[in-house]
């Protein structure tokens, strides 16, 4: 675990029953800031970004003789717009894109100093295209997010286009344009290759208008995917109806399909269709009734949906959310006062509580083998008993993350009012 405050790092090392076994501290350099890190050879690695002289400040710990060898390596590679880092087993991923060059970059750190480059160009515009959006007239802005959070992702991350995912070796980015079919790019960090195929996801033929080359599809029609455990869950929605179809991610064979059409019930939801947001007075909670009321929000902005593994089976969110643009920009720092810090850093996995609380929604529960859905009543989301375990618990912002290990949550979190660091653990 590592903490982050304004003018130091504190790393601590647990083993598997959660005992502290060692702690170290270093001082932080001002304006670094912790991005990433793992475990490897006896040594905790982690990384931090240098923003003037641009650069990385990288550190490297001896577990057993608690020797801390740091490194700062200045960088040129301001041309690369930054997307994300992600951290899992022995690999510190820092991923963007070169505009310039239209091209895909990974830097894979092994070490505190060595780290290899892949680098991927889309050579076809509108691969190209789907990855950006326009910011402004002669600017693209990026449209990829990453997903490797332990609990239900942020409302924001499940109803973007395009995903990266890191599993075992191997980055994918999967891309869904609203054409019923996902695109996947596989990144092999072992081998430094990368692999390209087509997952066709919709059954139902759907009628393209009569600019066939520009592939588009007539009338109002979403789509998203969520990976989870690799099986694809795939969303459509149009005027007449709505699809969720499970696949083989590997092979892209269809387990499982379900359908309902605009003026018929949703007999596999568990839940009502809610929707929360600005737009309801007091922000309170609308329940939509009708099918139709949810594919005319689903299809005037993003569908969204996320899969999740609990006690009883697969629970997966399906709904849509709505951009609206706000003043200013995103972003978090560090208020004054030494109390202040971080758990995790930026690219170490996070974790976001009530975040759908701007959406359209519905959960249902299917069966983890069959993906037969599950009538009756559903345990509440990881996130759910969170909220419900913290609300009287004073947490400053960003001192709180959620890990999964070996089928148990384990919270952590800073109390405020009783200065102390608390790991609790949920079943699964």
């Amino acid at each position: 675990m590592v903490l982050e405050n304004q003018d130091s790092f504190k790393v601590i090392l647990y083993d598997r029953a959660f005992a502290e076994i060692h702690e170290y501290g270093l001082q932080r350099i001002n304006q670094e800031e912790l991005t990433a890190g793992f475990i490897k050879d006896g040594k905790i690695y982690f990384f931090c970004s240098y923003k003037s002289p641009a650069g990385y400040d990288n550190y490297a710990i001896n577990i057993s003789s608690g020797k801390i060898n740091q490194v700062l390596i200045y960088s040129d590679k301001i041309k690369e717009k930054f997307i994300d880092w992600i951290s899992s087993g022995d690999y510190a991923l820092w991923m963007g894109i070169d505009k310039k060059n239209s091209s895909f970059v990974i830097y894979n750190w092994r070490n505190e100093q060595d780290m290899d480059t892949i680098v991927y160009h889309f050579k076809d515009p509108a691969m190209w295209e789907s990855i950006t959006k326009s910011a402004s007239m002669f600017n693209r802005s990026i449209d990829v997010v990453k997903i490797d959070e332990a609990g239900l992702p942020d409302i924001q991350s499940v109803s973007a286009r395009n995903k990266i995912y890191l599993i075992h070796d191997t980055l994918f980015l999967t891309m869904n344009r609203n054409l019923a079919n996902t695109i996947v790019y596989a990144f092999d960090l072992y081998n430094k290759t990368v692999s390209y195929r087509l997952i066709k996801n919709e059954p139902v033929k759907l009628i393209y208008d009569q600019y066939l080359h520009q592939n588009k599809v007539s009338g109002d029609y979403v789509d998203n995917s969520f990976l989870l455990n690799g099986k694809l869950y795939f969303i459509s929605a149009s005027d007449e109806s709505l699809h969720l179809i499970v696949s083989d991610f590997y092979n892209g064979t269809q387990l499982k399909y379900f359908e309902v059409k605009r003026e018929d019930t949703i007999d596999f939801k568990n839940t009502p269709v809610l929707q929360e947001g600005k737009a309801l007075y007091f922000n309170n909670t609308k329940e939509l009734t009708k099918t139709k009321q949810l594919l005319r929000k689903m299809t005037s902005s993003h569908a969204a949906i996320a899969a999740l593994q609990d006690s009883l089976g697969i629970s997966i969110t399906l709904g849509s959310n709505k951009e609206e643009k706000q003043m200013g920009l995103p972003g978090y720092g560090f208020s004054s006062g030494s109390s202040s810090f971080m758990i995790g850093g930026n690219g170490m996995g996070s974790f976001s509580k009530s975040t759908w609380t701007k959406a359209v929604r519905f959960r249902m529960l299917v069966d983890s083998n069959t993906f037969q859905h599950i009538p009756g009543d559903m345990e509440p989301s990881i996130n759910d008993r969170i909220d419900e375990f913290s609300q009287d618990i004073k947490i400053p912002d960003h001192a709180e993350n959620l890990l999964l290990l070996e089928g148990r949550y384990i919270y952590i979190y800073y109390d405020k009012k009783k200065q102390a660091l608390f790991l609790e653990q949920f079943p699964f």
